[in-house]
């Protein structure tokens, strides 16, 4: 038995090494001609069957004039890497965030896997801000803390900034015309371009432009000393109460409700009092993805009515959405009176929701996964009409009317929102605007105000490159008027940018400017906490 298990634990190791060296042969590997042409023409075919309102930003007559000039552009064998630096800004062009190539990158053995766990990349030393014109540092964890905050970066390793920048934001998109969300993205994704074409990098050179001289500064990968961390935690424990029994089920359980990240130490909802006044709070939602936000919107709005909170605090910065459900249960707190969070959902067919299975999931996945996966295509088609319009609509459950809770909140609502807010969380910002007093503070919120096409989203492979793509299946609608400003975000009442000392110095303008309305709504003055 010993010895069948060994033989099997050999097998799973020997595969599972070839796999990741055939991938990374792969990768090397130049596709023909002919060959990627023809997968440019499954993209596009892709396109036609599923996804709907196609031509919301661009007509189908521009579009198949993109694909073709794309097409007529290459007369000579690509490596996967050059290819998808052709093709996911074509995929651009119909410009819906949710679209989009996952980009060819190495694979890695678990033990090389391992090693690298030990380690602290270069990157992620550091917290970047991007824009147009600058690259800066506005948090610095490495260990030399000589490297200077919030000056420019005019290279890295020889490579300049400008030409970075003018690569990179090619592979950005967002719903529409707005922009304020690509340049979250940029600032959050720039090392993962870097590494695309340079690889993982065990040190980095930081050219910094100050006063018109260049300083050099080289940051190393370092190993992760877990000795030291280990011995801070038993202190801290050591110093802090025990907990009951009781005390550690009560944390568990909001840890579940609220969302708890490990990793950031954060909650994905959570509710505080930034000042002295207890009847103004401050609802951080962070995400629409984690927590139980049933058990935890019916705790928190419980606790606001107790306190009898006159101004609500509703900050969805950065949060890129997730659960239209989830979304929606946060709005009935909200609302005022029973109604449908969003328009039945367009699709291209009565089956495309049911035909398109995900084929990328490991094969056990896909036997356990089946039989959910037919229940709810079979669902789908009985739940998908032909309108009298000759379009196909599926009742999604967020377009089904839901009453206001009997606690729902009445007082004044200030809606903190950046470019991050994006995807359902666009969603609830439009119907916020539309059906509550709600005031917008912050930047142009990120998406469109009249929807986006996403809901479902598959990934496809292409049959020659192996690149793989994702598709939104639905369009997905607020149950809003249509906004005339179409392809841009809700705009604020108060536009707050936060500068960049304001980011280096961590101020919050934003919230600074919403309690600043309040006081002088309430003309009494107001004690941060």
């Amino acid at each position: 038995m010993q010895k069948f298990c060994l033989i099997i634990l050999f097998l799973i190791t020997f595969f599972s090494c070839y796999s990741v060296e055939k991938h990374n042969a792969q990768l090397e590997k130049k596709i023909a001609v002919d060959e990627l042409k023809s997968d440019i023409d499954y993209v596009y075919k892709k396109l036609i069957n599923n996804q709907p309102d196609l031509d919301w930003f661009i007509t189908e007559v521009n579009l198949k004039k993109k694909f073709d000039s794309v097409k007529a552009s290459i007369h000579q064998p690509l490596k996967p890497i050059e290819f998808y630096y052709k093709l996911d800004p074509l995929l651009g062009e119909i410009k819906q965030g949710h679209n989009g190539f996952f980009a060819p990158q190495k694979k890695y053995t678990k033990k090389e896997t391992k090693a690298l766990s030990k380690t602290k990349g270069t990157f992620s030393q550091f917290t970047f801000q991007f824009t147009p014109n600058e690259l800066y540092i506005s948090k610095n964890n490495s260990d030399d803390k000589t490297i200077p905050i919030g000056q420019k970066i005019y290279k890295i390793n020889d490579n300049s900034i400008d030409g970075l920048y003018k690569k990179y934001r090619k592979l950005e998109y967002s719903d529409g015309f707005n922009t304020t969300f690509i340049d979250q993205m940029m600032a959050r994704k720039f090392a993962n371009y870097y590494s695309l074409d340079h690889g993982l990098q065990d040190s980095i050179t930081l050219e910094f432009l100050i006063n018109d001289s260049i300083i050099k500064k080289t940051v190393y990968r370092k190993n992760i000393d877990d000795k030291p961390k280990e011995k801070i935690e038993k202190k801290d424990s050591a110093t802090q109460p025990k907990l009951t029994k009781q005390e550690l089920k009560i944390n568990k359980l909001k840890n579940k409700n609220y969302g708890f990240d490990r990793e950031s130490k954060k909650y994905a909802i959570e509710l505080s009092y930034p000042t002295q006044d207890s009847t103004i709070a401050q609802l951080k939602v962070r995400n629409f993805t984690k927590g139980f936000p049933k058990k935890a919107y019916q705790e928190i709005f419980q606790n606001i009515e107790d306190h009898q909170v006159k101004d609500l605090i509703l900050d969805l910065r950065n949060n890129g959405g997730g659960y239209l459900k989830d979304a929606q249960e946060l709005y009935t707190y909200l609302q005022d009176s029973t109604m449908a969070f969003t328009q039945k959902t367009k699709v291209t067919s009565k089956t495309s929701l049911a035909k398109n299975y995900p084929r990328n999931l490991p094969f056990l996945a896909k036997i356990v996964g089946f039989p959910a996966w037919s229940s709810l295509s079979v669902s789908s088609i009985f739940n998908t009409k032909k309108a009298e319009d000759g379009n196909y609509y599926y009742k999604i459950f967020s377009s089904k009317p839901k009453a206001a809770k009997d606690n729902n909140f009445k007082g004044n609502i200030y809606v903190l929102m950046n470019g991050g807010s994006f995807s359902a969380t666009s969603i609830l910002i439009s119907m916020l605007d539309q059906y509550t007093n709600a005031i917008f503070i912050g930047e142009e919120s990120g998406g469109n105000y009249n929807g986006t096409v996403a809901g479902q989203l598959p990934v496809f492979t292409l049959p020659n490159s192996k690149l793989k793509f994702q598709l939104g299946l639905m369009s997905v609608k607020p149950n809003t008027l249509y906004n005339e400003i179409n392809g841009h975000g809700k705009i604020p009442e108060y536009e707050v940018k936060p500068t960049k000392a304001d980011i280096l110095k961590d101020r919050d303008p934003i919230l600074k400017k919403a309690l600043n309305l309040i006081e002088n709504n309430s003309k009494t003055s107001i004690e941060i906490n």
